[in-house]
């Protein structure tokens, strides 16, 4: 039966229940009006009776007292009787009405209950929780058999979506090994394109070195020179890589220069000199068609430029000198100056330091001449010792040092406030 029929149905018998109390309350009234009635016309009579003067009943005060006595026995009787019918009756409708008052709540707030302890399982994740005996056929039941249904189609939803993590995580697990496999094919490629970008370098540098003699690993330390002055510069990685492969190839236009006037240990002429300062642009058309030195190219082309103008082979001045080349140029000098010649001894660091101090704002740039100073002259000492100590193992060293920058910006210049 269902649950809005049982209600209907408690209320209705308590509505009769109701109607029977009051139809034997007022029949109880009527009986004790009735009693009273007949009591009080007998005593009437009575009264008559012997109140007469002209009655021939003679007045017998034991007789009339034992007709009202029998007439209060009477009455007292028919009272106790409507009281103790009373009380049968009250007790009759406490216990029905307690009877209703205990199942018909119990029938409502058991199943709620029930469905409030199945919503706060599930929201602590558990989704397999059931509520019992959801078969009856009333509203709160079938409400039950409901939640019960919703509950097992969350499972199965929380079950597939569980499935599809595993599999997605399957999936990601397969194609990050496809991707680190992939990702070590390239590196595997990169290195020997590394390699062979490596050995161009070397074969470069070794061709010039064999025309310059005299000259002695100068392209190794002036490249570690301007790499150093760069990370005192707060310089990119990429802006550091450019710099080194410039500087490491800066001098490689005198390749085009003639034996007879690169190797003259004599003065040059003024028409031998036109031909030697030509050596920035024979080494910019040379690299400028090489992907990987392209702004390098840069670098050579303009590292005998001076900041107030006066350099070569284009005559730039200030900030449209590349920064690369104007930090190149600055540990050129370094190099040149204490670096032994045929025709002067070398020079010490610090005089070096200094007399670049003194050019500051004509040949060099006033902001890279501040950082160089602060930089200790002990870093440049140690670097050109380890480079003579190293022999034809800078170069290796070099290389590798190269292969550790990761290009990270395609900014090749930083200006200076």
């Amino acid at each position: 039966m269902k649950l809005s029929k049982q209600i209907r149905l408690g209320f209705g018998l308590m509505l009769v229940l109701m109607l029977i109390i009051g139809g034997l309350f007022i029949f109880n009234v009527f009986k004790l009006n009735e009693a009273a009635s007949n009591l009080e016309g007998r005593y009437s009579t009575l009264n008559k009776l012997f109140s007469n003067p002209d009655s021939q009943i003679q007045s017998d005060h034991g007789f009339g007292k034992e007709i009202v006595d029998r007439a209060v026995t009477l009455v007292d009787e028919q009272l106790k009787y409507n009281y103790t019918y009373m009380l049968i009756i009250v007790g009759v409708s406490l216990f029905f009405g307690g009877i209703i008052t205990i199942l018909f709540p119990s029938r409502i707030t058991k199943p709620i209950e029930r469905l409030i302890t199945a919503t706060k399982t599930v929201k602590k994740g558990d989704y397999s929780y059931r509520i019992e005996n959801a078969g009856k056929a009333d509203e709160i039941w079938m409400l039950a058999g409901s939640f019960n249904e919703m509950l097992q189609n969350i499972e199965d939803t929380h079950r597939s979506n569980l499935e599809l993590i595993a599999q997605t995580t399957r999936f990601n697990e397969t194609l990050n090994e496809k991707v680190q496999e992939a990702t070590q094919a390239i590196r595997e490629q990169q290195n020997e394109l590394v390699r062979a970008y490596f050995g161009t370098l070397e074969a470069m540098i070794l061709a010039l070195d064999l025309r310059e003699q005299g000259t002695g690993y100068h392209s190794y330390r002036v490249t570690e020179y301007a790499v150093n002055l760069g990370k005192h510069a707060k310089l990119t990685d990429q802006e550091l890589s450019v710099i080194a492969k410039g500087a490491l190839l800066h001098d490689i236009g005198k390749i085009g220069i003639p034996d007879n006037i690169l190797l003259k240990p004599d003065k040059l002429t003024d028409e031998e000199w036109v031909l030697m300062k030509k050596h920035p642009e024979f080494g910019y058309k040379l690299l400028k068609n090489i992907d990987f030195l392209e702004e390098s190219a840069s670098i050579v082309h303009t590292h005998h430029e001076r900041y107030d103008g006066q350099g070569y082979p284009a005559g730039m001045s200030k900030d449209d000198i590349p920064l690369g080349a104007r930090i190149f140029s600055v540990v050129d000098a370094l190099d040149a100056m204490t670096s032994k010649r045929s025709y002067r001894q070398a020079l010490p660091f610090e005089e070096a330091v200094q007399r670049i101090t003194d050019a500051s704002g004509s040949q060099f740039d006033p902001r890279v001449v501040d950082i160089f100073v602060k930089v200790p002259i002990d870093e440049w000492r140690n670097i050109r010792t380890r480079i003579t100590y190293s022999g034809s193992e800078c170069l290796k060293q070099l290389m590798h040092q190269l292969n550790g920058y990761k290009v990270e910006s395609t900014e090749n210049q930083r200006s200076y406030s």
